[in-house]
């Protein structure tokens, strides 16, 4: 499916950030709570220490315009949400930060995702916030790629 496409493209991009923890192509929601952690565990290789960080993509919206007679241009938003577990003592929060600037600054050069589909404006930084996860306190944030993809009529 061309929407995969798009999505594995982003998640393989993302995935060679240094640091960046594990990239899901869906969401990935457990019940329980080691299974969730299983997910998003990550180990720093630098220190051996395994905590949350992670993201998923998942798109949450689509709109198509008609171009020409023959091909419609569809509009994806794709979310991409991010999780990483807080630690005051090491300013996690700058880490956090710079994850989201890698992420904004790898994808900037970026146009074309697959030969069908371009990034139609800079990512969007929708929500950076610290949330409770479980019963871990974590960084949390929401970013948006805008996608376009141009598909076949008929």
């Amino acid at each position: 499916m061309a929407l995969y496409d798009i999505i594995g493209s982003i998640q393989n991009t993302m995935s060679q950030i240094t640091g960046i923890g594990s990239v899901h192509d869906f969401e990935r929601w457990a019940i329980s709570w080691q299974k969730f952690l299983q997910l998003y565990a990550w180990t720093d290789p630098n220190t051996n220490e395994t905590t949350i960080r992670g993201w998923t993509l998942s798109r949450i919206s689509t709109a198509e315009d008609r171009q020409t007679t023959a091909s419609n241009l569809a509009h994806h938003e794709i979310l991409c949400r991010g999780i990483m577990g807080l630690d005051d003592d090491s300013a996690s929060e700058k880490t956090f930060q710079n994850l989201i600037e890698e992420i904004r600054l790898t994808f900037r050069p970026e146009l074309y995702l697959t030969s069908n589909a371009y990034i139609e404006s800079p990512v969007e930084v929708r929500t950076v916030e610290v949330r409770i996860v479980g019963d871990v306190l974590c960084h949390y944030a929401e970013l948006v790629f805008r996608v376009a993809e141009r598909n076949p009529r008929g």
